[in-house]
């Protein structure tokens, strides 16, 4: 399994709003520029074969929370540094604290289901790498099923269209599906053949 760890991309949407202050002209049309900078970003981790860890910085401010009868400050944190639609892209987010512990805020796992706070460990990157496991192998063989339906090379183009993120592990199974129906459309006979057949008696005397 490979991983890219993107540490700190709260730089990049720094780095955008800076470019953004300092472009020459109308505003809107530059907010234009930086959402599509923003986007090839996005797109291309979205479009890579390995799995993606990305980490933000956090707006902080301070808040009293009580302990042992006292009001004591803490900091917190209110908001990751990025664009405000960054969730969207990732399969899980943690939001985690000063202290190290971490809160599920967003999955489409199922694995962290009502979870509450904990350290993350070894043992949550074992359950997520088990997820993406079953997924990988459920994603698979659903996809062999689609291609084994197919019953001709535009059906085999619609597959391979379908998934842009499976094409390169797709080649080689559409490449297969297509040799077998070659093999079975060379081995049926042409329409006006079989007519021409059919009107031979087995004495082999043409009833026409």
């Amino acid at each position: 399994m490979e991983v890219i760890i993107l540490d700190g991309i709260s730089k990049i949407w720094n780095y955008l709003l800076e470019t953004r202050i300092n472009m020459p002209g109308n505003s809107f049309a530059n907010w234009a520029k930086i959402t599509s900078m923003q986007n090839t970003f996005i797109n291309k981790a979205l479009s890579s074969d390995a799995h993606i860890i990305a980490t933000t910085r956090v707006k902080q401010d301070s808040v009293l929370n009580q302990k042992n009868g006292k009001m004591v400050p803490e900091k917190v944190g209110l908001k990751a540094i990025q664009r405000n639609d960054l969730d969207y892209e990732f399969t899980i987010v943690f939001d985690i604290d000063t202290a190290d512990s971490a809160k599920v805020t967003k999955y489409r796992t199922g694995v962290f289901v009502n979870a509450p706070e904990f350290k993350i460990s070894s043992n949550t990157g074992k359950k997520i790498k088990a997820w993406c496991g079953e997924i990988h192998w459920r994603n698979r063989e659903e996809t062999q099923r689609e291609i084994g339906q197919c019953i001709g090379i535009e059906g085999l183009r619609h597959v391979y269209a379908k998934y842009p993120d499976r094409q390169e592990a797709l080649k080689p199974l559409i490449t297969e599906r297509k040799k077998t129906l070659e093999t079975v459309s060379s081995q049926v006979l042409p329409k006006n053949q079989i007519i021409q057949q059919s009107k031979i008696n087995h004495n082999g005397i043409s009833n026409s």
